[in-house]
């Protein structure tokens, strides 16, 4: 297998990891608004240079138990998704370049197939995941349609300042 760079990070017990090519940015978690009628997936919108964001908590869309609060978490900006999006990460643990043996998961062993292989890094056996499939087609337009208003909400504000 080709050498890929690996963005590895937590959620809640788990490890998870994404290809690079996947990941915009990786920021720190910074204050999110809540605007009333969230739904239950998302953490809190991100507003960045005025673009609505909405930071997705993967304990909740997989079911995880959800994490004790961590002072320091961080975001990963997806580059690849047709909806802009951030997922909200316990910690990002390294960045892993170089040839991994991925075994392959079937295709419907998870929602959505967005869990597409797993590999073992040191101890501890590591799930790939496909950003493209982390959300269905519904999701993404819903997610679509609730940025869009956000977007309008926020540069109301900026106007009333």
């Amino acid at each position: 297998m080709d050498a890929v760079v690996w963005v590895i990070f937590t959620a809640g017990e788990e490890t998870l990891a994404l290809p690079r090519a996947d990941v915009r940015r990786v920021l720190p978690l910074p204050a999110l608004s809540h605007p009333p009628g969230l739904p239950h997936a998302i953490e809190g919108i991100l507003d960045l240079a005025g673009v609505a964001i909405p930071v997705l908590r993967l304990d909740r869309l997989f079911g995880f138990p959800a994490p004790p609060p961590l002072p320091y978490q961080h975001l990963l900006l997806l580059s690849s998704t047709n909806v802009l999006v951030a997922l909200l990460v316990d910690r990002v643990t390294e960045v892993l370049r170089g040839n991994t043996l991925v075994t392959p998961l079937g295709a419907g062993e998870t929602f959505n197939d967005c869990v597409v292989g797993q590999f073992t890094h040191g101890t501890k056996s590591v799930h790939l995941l496909s950003a493209e499939r982390l959300l269905n087609k519904h999701e993404r337009q819903a997610l679509s349609d609730f940025r869009e208003i956000e977007e309008r909400r926020l540069e109301q504000m900026r106007s009333l300042a």
